[in-house]
């Protein structure tokens, strides 16, 4: 068997190289390919991923490295995908291509149902699948269920160990097996990257403040699927907000030096308006060459401040070890999220709830919150966690400054009268009577995962949070109305009422 690694950040690669060392892939007995591409939408533009340091980190594993994005241009990987009757010939011509065998493919990918996992699952239909995890908004299931098979393909998902008892819930509908990376592994994998990269070269940034500058879809905005900012949020002010919010924590933390991460799908006035705002406080910035990940640089010149809005990468940071993460502007973002079950959602809630100003909780309340707000994104996918959403109801029965219940911040009320975990007022009544909701078991091998209280490197993560029950899987209800029949259906039945019986004789 000769597995396929489908890289499209580098993140993937410090993930992957992770989960070689963990055991977490299978054995490949012919050998593993490294497939880079470049899903940025115009890729000449942007970093390339075969110059990125990070990829030293396979290529030590024994991985040779080819490109489906030079194989397929002036395609792009982001919106290319082959017909499925041409699949015979693109396998064949891969095959040809890449020195594959004739034997068994299989595929280590992020996203088998976009772009270049999409594409390369078409063209191997046969190859068993092992999913990647490496962002925070693909640890909830997808706004789309996976089609054509997909499902029945996949062997496993990987997942860091971002927080002690945190994993993935994006495929549990499905029963997959979840494998997660302790982070020491991804500690290890950044070092030997950090060691290749520069060995024994002095710490540039230390000095320095981290930005982590968001992708437009990490904050909901432009994305292309959703309006991202309902009435009443304009997105160029909010973006002008997030660059004041970032500016103060740099100047509060006393440091005169921006280093800027960009992502590669930051639009450059968002990087315009972070800069300009950054300088016009007296700070002076800097941009992260574009080969060089946030994380190594995490590791390697241990800046004193990391600080962002929704990126991964400034939870990874916090398991890495870093001194002082903060995430800004969250709550805004937040609010102006829509529609509710947007991806973007799960990232905001982790780093809002872990990393934003005043906050200090431990690892059981954030995977707690987590998995409510996962089942009020998608109850129908993750039935399961309807108890964590009753004990997040149960521990969070204070106010806010505004005089909101606690968890108005991350739940929207409408979402729980729907599920029928709480009445039209929202008093203390109703969650008395919402912890005592019958819970209809449904799915008994899907086991409510427990917190874990393993340590961290953040002071104050082991804690003990709020207790859920263990042994109840539930199977919600949103509504008691009966199921609408389908706007044309209606339609149909209307029209023929109107025209009467029909005395044709037929």
């Amino acid at each position: 068997m000769t597995q396929l690694l489908l890289v499209t950040s580098p993140r993937q690669m410090l993930l992957i190289a992770a989960a070689i060392d963990h055991g977490a892939l299978p054995p490949a007995p012919h050998g593993r390919v490294v497939v880079l591409a470049d899903t940025v939408p115009v890729p000449e533009t942007g970093p390339e991923l075969a110059t990125s340091v990070a990829l030293a980190a396979l290529t030590r594993r024994g991985a040779r490295v080819v490109s489906w994005t030079a194989t397929i241009a002036p395609l792009r990987p982001e919106s290319f995908v082959p017909r499925r009757d041409e699949q015979p010939v693109w396998e064949r011509f891969l095959r040809e291509r890449w020195l594959l065998t004739d034997g068994r493919v299989d595929l280590v990918l992020a996203d088998p149902a976009h772009g270049p996992g999409r594409a390369l699952a078409r063209v191997f239909p046969h190859a068993r699948l092992v999913l990647l995890a490496d962002r925070l908004d693909a640890w909830a299931p997808a706004r789309r269920r996976l089609r054509d098979g997909l499902p029945e393909r996949i062997d496993s998902l990987v997942a860091p160990e971002l927080l002690p008892g945190l994993r993935p819930h994006s495929l549990d509908e499905h029963g997959t097996r979840t494998v997660v990376v302790p982070v020491r592994r991804l500690v290890d994998v950044v070092a030997e990257v950090v060691r290749l990269d520069a060995p024994g070269r002095p710490s540039a940034h230390h000095d320095a403040a981290l930005v982590l500058v968001d992708a437009p879809a990490d904050l909901g905005l432009h994305d292309g699927d959703s309006a991202g900012a309902p009435t009443g949020h304009d997105p160029a002010a909010l973006a002008d907000r997030l660059a004041g919010l970032v500016a103060d924590e740099v100047r509060g933390a006393g440091l005169g030096r921006a280093v800027l991460v960009v992502h590669p799908r930051s639009t450059p006035d968002q990087v315009r308006r972070t800069a300009c705002t950054l300088r016009a406080a007296g700070v002076e910035v800097t941009f992260l060459d574009d080969d060089v990940p946030a994380e190594v640089v995490v590791v390697r010149d241990a800046p004193r401040l990391v600080v962002g809005t929704a990126s991964t990468a400034l939870v990874t940071a916090l398991a890495l070890g870093a001194h002082d993460v903060r995430a800004v502007g969250t709550a805004d973002v937040l609010d102006a999220l829509t529609p509710y079950h947007h991806p973007a959602r799960t990232g905001l809630t982790v780093t809002d709830r872990l990393l934003s100003p005043g906050a200090d909780p431990s690892a059981s309340e954030v995977v707690l919150l987590l998995e409510a707000v996962m089942y009020v994104m998608h109850p129908d996918r993750v039935p399961h966690l309807r108890p964590a959403t009753i004990a997040l109801l149960r521990a969070e029965q204070g106010t806010d400054a505004e005089g909101r219940p606690a968890w108005r911040r991350w739940i929207r009320k409408r979402r729980l009268e729907r599920l029928g975990l709480l009445g039209a007022t929202g008093t203390g009544a109703d969650l008395e009577h919402a912890a005592d909701l019958e819970l209809v078991s449904e799915h008994e091998h899907a086991a409510v995962p427990g917190a874990s209280s393993g340590g961290r490197t953040a002071a104050g993560l082991g804690r003990p949070g709020p207790t859920r029950p263990e042994h109840v899987v539930a199977s919600p209800r949103i509504t008691d109305d009966p199921p609408r029949r389908p706007y044309r259906l209606q339609l149909a039945l209307q029209r023929l009422r109107a025209r009467g019986p029909d005395r044709s004789g037929a």
